[in-house]
C-alpha cells in the first residue's frame, strides 16, 4: 500500500480511537461512530479507513473529470465503491498523474488563448466577420492561402468564431507568432 495512503489510514484510526481509549467509558467496543454513520470503533476501523480511501479516490476522479469538462457519473462512483484497497492505490496514482497532465495542458491552453485574444484584438479589433477588402479575412486576418493551409475552406470571415480560433491555434502551434509580424509580438 502507498505510504501516504497508509499514513492517512493510520492517522484516521488514531484520531478516532484515541479519544475513546482516553474516556474508557463505556468500553470502546460499544462506542457508536455516529458521525460517519457506521458501527462501533473496533469493528469499524477498517470500514472508516476504506471510507476515507473511497472518498479520496472519488474526489480525485471528480477533479479529473472536471478538468476534462465532464462530471463523474453515478456508475463511476459505484465502481469506486467496489475497488479493493490496492485498487484504490492504483487508481489514485493514475488519477494524480492524469490531473497533473490536464493541469499542464490547461495552463498551455490558457496561454495560447491569451495570445490569440491579443492577436485578434490587434488584427481586427476582435471582429470575426472582418472583411475590409484588402485580401485578409476574419478576426486573425487570414489570407486565402494561409486559411487553406490550416484546413479552412472559403474565406475566414464566413467561418464561425470557434473555427477561426481553432485554425489560428493550429497556425500558432505550427509557425509560432510569425504569421502576425506586428500583432504577434
Amino acid at each position: 500500500m502507498h505510504a501516504k495512503t497508509l499514513a492517512v489510514v493510520f492517522a484516521a484510526i488514531a484520531l478516532i480511537t484515541a479519544p475513546a481509549i482516553a474516556i474508557a467509558q463505556p468500553p470502546a467496543s460499544v462506542l457508536p461512530v455516529k458521525a460517519l454513520g457506521i458501527g462501533t470503533l473496533p469493528d469499524s476501523a477498517p470500514t472508516i479507513a476504506r471510507h476515507l480511501l473511497v472518498r479520496r479516490t472519488t474526489e480525485l476522479a471528480s477533479r479529473a473529470a472536471a478538468l476534462n469538462g465532464h462530471h463523474l457519473t453515478h456508475a463511476q462512483r459505484a465502481r469506486m465503491m467496489r475497488l479493493t484497497i490496492p485498487g484504490h492505490v492504483r487508481v489514485e496514482r493514475r488519477l494524480s498523474r492524469e490531473i497533473r497532465r490536464l493541469k499542464a495542458q490547461t495552463h498551455v491552453a490558457d496561454a495560447v488563448r491569451g495570445t490569440l485574444t491579443k492577436i485578434a484584438a490587434c488584427e481586427s479589433g476582435g471582429d470575426y466577420k472582418s472583411n475590409t477588402g484588402n485580401g485578409f479575412y476574419g478576426a486573425y486576418q487570414f489570407d486565402q492561402g494561409t486559411w487553406a493551409s490550416v484546413g479552412g475552406s472559403g474565406v475566414a470571415s464566413d467561418a464561425p468564431p470557434a473555427e477561426q480560433d481553432m485554425r489560428a491555434a493550429m497556425l500558432l502551434a505550427r509557425s509560432g507568432s510569425s504569421p502576425w509580424p506586428v500583432c504577434g509580438r
